[in-house]
């Protein structure tokens, strides 16, 4: 049987990484399995799947922006201070409207976006050059 016969494949966005959740891996794949078998060749310590969910290139990319300022190297992502599944899901729920309606934020998220964003407005109100904000444990300039 063809491929155009089977029809279209699902793929997935997945998380492979250590199973302490600190350094992680985002990509997407139709086999996340055959992936993992793939990466754990070249791999000098243990991974496994964390998670995988249904979505392409477009939602990989978008957690790759999401968080960028967690990237080791390519697409290769370290968490140090916080679960890389917890904070992955919650992005993807943030991104995806089905999934929103069904499986809404914390409530605490939307407030804590406010609090940051009138921060970050009264210190440029007052002359302030550089503002700083702490993601993934790493301290970063915000201008």
């Amino acid at each position: 049987m063809s491929e155009q016969e089977q029809g279209p494949r699902t793929s997935y966005v997945y998380l492979i990484g250590t199973l302490d959740q600190r350094i992680v891996k985002i990509g997407y794949s139709i086999s996340p399995r055959q992936r993992l078998i793939d990466i754990r060749i070249a791999c000098p310590f243990t991974v496994g799947i964390l998670w995988k969910a249904e979505g392409g290139a477009e939602l990989e990319d978008a957690l790759h922006q999401r968080f960028t300022d967690c990237r080791l190297q390519g697409e290769w992502f370290e968490f140090p201070n916080c679960n890389a599944v917890t904070q992955v899901s919650k992005a993807v729920t943030l991104m995806k409207p089905e999934s929103a309606q069904t499986q809404p934020p914390p409530p605490s998220l939307s407030g804590i976006d406010r609090a940051t964003a009138a921060v970050r407005q009264h210190l440029r109100d007052q002359g302030t050059k550089h503002i700083y904000r702490m993601d993934c444990g790493r301290l970063q300039s915000v201008h």
